[in-house]
């Protein structure tokens, strides 16, 4: 956090993120401190792809999404933890420049994949799917084993969504039902 505070004082408040990030990253490899930026991240199932980049990672442990932002939304803390989670790590903090001095805050979580891995899907809830999604219930365990529970709604939905045969998201609203995921 201190490089952050130098690269503030240095570039002031009015930058795009990518210039914070870019000098954040050289400020710590002249220290030592090894840091990997725009480290992608990609989930898929069958043949739904979305790629995620994360800003900074620092020593493959603690994640830094810069933000050149007004204020914090909770979306910026949302999206953190889906990094934290899909990358299985514990910390990670936003980081804004475009305040008068630099904010962040510690995003923390202490579920690792093994505990957002649902025990069940009560399969009863999807009896009477048509024909055409039969398929959906051995679609949803399988985006739960690979990413685990607790990521945005929005990633699930789009997943399922983006299968051959389903057309508007009405067609799969008994998703929607928080009991068709048990813990």
């Amino acid at each position: 956090m201190g490089r952050a505070f130098q690269t503030h004082n240095d570039l002031g408040r009015l930058l795009d993120e990518r210039v914070y990030r870019n000098a954040l990253k050289e400020r710590c490899a002249e220290m030592g401190i090894r840091v990997d930026a725009e480290f992608r991240i990609v989930v898929s199932v069958a043949s739904f792809s979305e790629s995620f980049f994360v800003d900074l990672i620092r020593e493959d442990a603690v994640v830094y999404e810069l933000k050149a932002d007004k204020t914090f939304h909770p979306s910026h803390d949302a999206q953190l933890l889906d990094y934290l989670f899909l990358l299985d790590l514990n910390f990670g903090e936003p980081v804004n420049f475009r305040t008068d001095s630099v904010r962040s805050r510690i995003v923390s979580t202490s579920l690792n994949r093994a505990e957002r891995q649902p025990e069940a899907i009560i399969h009863e809830n999807f009896e009477k799917i048509s024909r055409p999604f039969q398929n959906i219930p051995e679609i949803v365990s399988a985006i739960l084993q690979e990413w685990g529970t607790h990521l945005d709604f929005k990633l699930y939905r789009e997943a399922i969504l983006s299968l051959p045969g389903i057309d508007a998201p009405g067609q799969v609203a008994v998703l929607d039902r928080s009991e068709t995921i048990s813990k």
